[in-house]
């Protein structure tokens, strides 16, 4: 299976399935198939972050800021990735795609999405740095997260987390 028919998958499963909150954990279920792997017949590091892709778009549909996205015309971009791999994930081998938001400032929203395999075991973990557009502009976050249903201030953002996206020059 391609990565186009998990995406219709992932859409179908976020349309029809459990609503969410924008600070939940969402989980995703997957296997690696043999379009996922490398020449070291283990999951490709590149395809680690497209699946991540399909994790922030599941979380998006779920909370109910697909509605906003939609109809403001935001644009979802991600400024920086930080991917620590731990663990293989082998052919065939089922694992669950995690996605969370750590947290926000102004302009940014902080994510984590971790790899865990069937065993229960970390095989990778990603860091995320996102915002999101309108006409060109970028969102205030406050309004960002509160079309996802988030209510209240931000978690407090952890000072290694924030050093993994120094500023721009």
């Amino acid at each position: 299976m391609n990565l186009i028919l998990r995406m219709i998958m992932v859409f179908a499963a976020a349309f029809l399935g459990r609503k969410t909150h924008f600070d939940d954990v969402h989980r995703l279920r997957f296997t690696v198939l043999p379009n996922d792997l490398d020449t070291n017949l283990h999951m490709n590091n590149g395809r680690y972050l497209t699946l991540m892709d399909l994790g922030r778009v599941d979380m998006m549909i779920r909370s109910g800021l697909i509605r906003a996205i939609m109809s403001e015309k935001w644009m979802p971009v991600i400024a920086g990735v930080s991917m620590i791999y731990r663990r293989s994930l082998n052919p065939f081998e089922r694992y669950t795609l995690e996605t969370r938001v750590l947290g926000w400032d102004d302009r940014w929203a902080y994510l984590e999405q971790t790899f865990i395999n069937a065993k229960g075991e970390l095989s990778a973990r990603g860091f995320v740095k996102a915002a999101f557009l309108q006409a060109g502009k970028r969102l205030d976050m406050d309004v960002v997260v509160r079309a996802g249903g988030a209510a209240g201030p931000s978690p407090m953002l952890d000072d290694a987390l924030l050093a993994l996206f120094p500023k721009a020059a």
